[in-house]
């Protein structure tokens, strides 16, 4: 049993101060401190729930976290000239690993395919985004789209929200009108081997908003696409719509993940789980429904199906809880990080977790 597509939104709040997890004084954290986090990580075992180090987020916000394949993990910031970081598995920060990417650009999505990277760079002077490939061993800038299409007759670029791929394409949703010299309204698909748009298309009307908030890839030849409160399934080799009705509905659509043959999505206020073709709700997301298994961020390891939440969407263990993938029922795994906790993301490696968010224990 695996996981075939991952894809988170927003992440609210965190970051990494020079590599190393430091409290306030710049001295690392341990467990046994007393864990007030405003802006953080936090590395948690994904068996026990022990919250092994915590760090204090000094200066902008992780945009993007996942795993290296290995025990490790690969983080960008929103912070401009951050760059991207390769994390070993105890959160130190791999002073070997360099990424060679445009200097200043603030880097945000971020995706793993076997050995390579695909993130979504921000400029600021000129106002751009653009999307590039790296080597995932080595670092190095495999290829770099040219600057994303504005959504509207005069202006900058909008921005990038989404991002997924496979061996073959690279896709990219957000509020923008094309990349290039080729109009595509959006959500576009480029190839994995030079970065260029294909012909892929979603047909006219078909997305009525002007936004797509999150992608992920199901099973072979489907692509799955949440946007204001909903979430479609597209053809993933041509872009066509997919006669696939999830009966979904919240506020927005931020996460999206398939377990097995079930798409989960989540959002504020909102929490679901669909057949893969059917669009039915299979027997365990119903009883874990009646469990109040809710939240916007997910991530699968192995049986064990994590899910986080915030202080608007919610969800069990203080917004940070674990449940069985195959049954839906609870798993008696509670990390202690706060009185408050707002996740935003979750990303399983090796034995650990890695989780943004804000860890307080006073909203006032």
């Amino acid at each position: 049993m695996t996981i075939r597509g991952l894809a988170t939104g927003t992440l609210l709040l965190a970051a990494i101060a020079a590599g190393a997890a430091v409290g306030a004084s710049g001295a690392p954290r341990s467990a046994r401190e007393a864990v007030t986090l405003r802006n953080g990580l936090a590395l948690i075992d994904a068996r026990t729930g022990a919250v092994k180090r915590t760090w204090d987020a000094s200066y902008g916000t992780a945009a993007g976290i996942v795993s290296d394949g290995g025990t490790g993990w690969f983080v960008t910031s929103f912070q401009p000239g951050f760059g991207l970081v390769h994390l070993r598995s105890n959160g130190d920060q791999d002073s070997g690993w360099r990424a060679e990417l445009p200097p200043g650009t603030q880097t945000e999505k971020l995706v793993r395919v076997g050995s390579r990277l695909y993130v979504t760079l921000h400029d600021f002077n000129p106002a751009r985004f653009r999307v590039a490939s790296l080597d995932a061993v080595t670092g190095r800038r495999l290829w770099i789209t040219p600057s994303f299409r504005s959504a509207h007759a005069q202006g900058a670029p909008d921005t990038i929200t989404a991002l997924a791929a496979n061996r073959s394409r690279v896709f990219v949703g957000g509020i923008f009108g094309g990349v290039g010299r080729v109009r595509q309204h959006v959500l576009v698909a480029l190839s994995t081997d030079t970065g260029r748009p294909l012909r892929w298309r979603v047909p006219v009307g078909v997305v009525p908003a002007d936004v797509v908030t999150v992608v992920a890839l199901g099973p072979p030849g489907r692509l799955y696409a949440g946007f204001s409160g909903r979430v479609a399934a597209f053809n993933e080799r041509t872009g066509a719509l997919l006669p696939w009705d999830a009966a979904y509905s919240g506020w927005d659509t931020t996460a999206i993940t398939i377990i097995d043959h079930t798409v989960v999505v989540g959002g504020t206020f909102g929490f679901g789980g669909y057949d893969e073709t059917t669009g039915r709700e299979p027997a365990w997301i119903k009883r874990g429904l009646k469990q109040r298994l809710s939240g916007n961020v997910f991530a699968r390891a192995g049986d064990t199906l994590y899910v986080g939440g915030n202080l608007r969407s919610g969800t069990v263990g203080n917004n940070l809880g674990a449940f069985n993938a195959r049954t839906g029922e609870r798993e008696p795994w509670k990390p202690k990080l706060a009185r408050y906790v707002s996740v935003g993301t979750i990303a399983p490696s090796g034995t650990n977790l890695l989780v943004s968010g804000s860890f307080t224990s006073s909203i006032g």
